[in-house]
């Protein structure tokens, strides 16, 4: 059996949560044990939502101070944007030691809809899920677009990498276009964990770490 906690960090306008308090509040968390954190909240409807502050900004840091347990960042799943999640999630990897992980939510669409300018709250559940799995997809087009040994990093020989192992993708799906290569290194897990609201996603062709 696996734990997972949830954390969101609190705000409104330009009130926060004192960087103390929320330090004691990770201390709690890595008291705990748990073996995933989820950077993500419960909404209105009682679904799993993304926080109230952008997950991706806020993972890089925040496995700095919770050093066990794989930091999982909850996205919006109908809006976010394939190159951008893909390009952040690398670095975190990166940063965390491999104990990244992501969590794509369609909770709280229109709060999205009015950030990125679309109207995809209350679209067809089963248009929502398809959404999402090629968001994914495409996302995860853009991690196989380097080989897991295309960083060489020799500061004596003062090589970097080996194009050879970086390639470029025209990944074409329903919903999604994006080309690449990536412009960072494939993540160290090679796909960071995905985990998915299984009561959501029903119907989902896309296989889910956890879920």
């Amino acid at each position: 059996m696996k734990l997972s906690l949830s954390l969101d960090i609190a705000a409104s306008g330009t009130a926060s949560e004192p960087i103390a308090s929320f330090r004691d509040r990770c201390a709690q968390i890595e008291a705990a044990r748990p073996d995933f954190v989820i950077l993500a909240h419960e909404g209105e409807t009682g679904q799993i939502a993304p926080p109230r502050l952008e997950a991706l900004v806020n993972a890089a840091w925040i496995t700095g101070i919770i050093k066990t347990p794989c930091v999982v960042a909850g996205l919006p799943g109908l809006h976010s944007i394939p190159f951008h999640v893909a390009r952040a999630l690398s670095a975190i990897d990166f940063l965390s030691g491999d104990r990244s992980g992501w969590m794509p939510l369609v909770a709280e669409a229109a709060r999205f809809d009015t950030a990125y300018g679309a109207t995809l709250a209350g679209i067809d559940p089963a248009e929502a899920v398809a959404r999402q799995d090629d968001f994914i997809r495409a996302t995860q087009a853009l991690w196989d677009s380097w080989d897991d040994d295309a960083l060489i990093l020799n500061k004596e020989s003062g090589e970097y990498l080996d194009s050879t192992k970086v390639r470029r993708v025209d990944y074409r799906g329903p919903f999604y276009k994006t080309m690449g290569p990536l412009n960072a290194a494939r993540p160290p897990q090679g796909y960071p964990l995905l985990f998915r609201d299984a009561d959501a996603v029903q119907g989902s062709t896309v296989r889910a770490d956890v879920a």
